[in-house]
């Protein structure tokens, strides 16, 4: 786990944790995704990397994070 520069926001790496494998196959069964990142907002997933990036152009990741209780 990882802080990133915005307060409120944790990075969990598959690679660093022990059952990493058995992480994936509980994501996907979450959300119907097996790739990462798996990005979640509020416990909420929002998408992988393409989605969180077009959601960063269209200028709607900020206020999701603002919403969420993230701070820059």
């Amino acid at each position: 786990m990882r802080q990133t520069g915005v307060k409120g926001v944790l990075v969990l790496e598959l690679d660093t944790m022990g059952d990493n494998g058995g992480v994936q196959r509980s994501l996907s069964k979450l959300t119907g995704r097996s790739t990462v990142p798996n990005v979640f907002i509020k416990g909420q997933s929002i998408g992988g990397g393409d989605e969180t990036c077009a959601l960063r152009r269209k200028g709607k990741l900020v206020p999701m994070m603002q919403q969420a209780g993230c701070s820059f």
